[in-house]
């Protein structure tokens, strides 16, 4: 993967920072994303060796972070709670696709759209990971769809369906649900 993918992650948030500045050496292990004006900083993907991504300044709503690690040798990105985000054929990427959530969307008949910011909705995902219970299976997919107990989507929405990969934790998609 390359610094343009981080790039074009940075501008999928409406944070337009050029590559050079979502370059950073492989040698840092956490990078901070408030220090390059960026709420979620993914940097360029593959020349973070072992190291981590600060997603966003406000994490799950509070003053918590989440961190995404990256394994340069799967190309995926790990949540802290266990969450895989690896290649999209649509989007390039899963974080791409979850974010895309952040905001409408008048080509799709139904595309629900979180109520929090781009840079909080994989912490919210997060949340609803760990709260998830069981699943219901389709096909080659497990859904899970916690009741977040507040409005978590701009239509009053309350759950949040996670699809994952049948016996993985590998995310496919994932968006508010009434």
């Amino acid at each position: 993967m390359s610094t343009e993918v981080g790039t074009e992650i940075a501008a999928v948030l409406g944070r337009g920072k050029d590559s050079t500045q979502l370059a950073y050496p492989p040698a840092q292990e956490d990078i901070d994303a408030s220090k390059f004006g960026l709420n979620l900083f993914i940097g360029s993907l593959g020349s973070i060796v072992g190291g981590k991504a600060v997603l966003g300044d406000k994490g799950l709503g509070s003053s918590s972070r989440t961190k995404l690690s990256y394994d340069k040798s799967t190309g995926t990105w790990k949540s802290p709670a266990g969450l895989v985000y690896g290649d999209d054929p649509n989007f390039g990427n899963r974080i791409k696709h979850v974010l895309a959530h952040g905001e409408s969307n008048p080509k799709k008949a139904q595309h629900s759209v979180f109520n929090v910011e781009k840079h909080e909705i994989l912490g919210l995902v997060d949340e609803a990971w760990k709260m998830k219970g069981n699943p219901r299976t389709e096909g080659a997919v497990h859904i899970f769809e916690p009741n977040m107990n507040k409005v978590v989507g701009t239509n009053g929405e309350t759950s949040i369906r996670i699809v994952v990969r049948k016996g993985t934790c590998e995310i496919i998609s994932s968006y508010p649900i009434k």
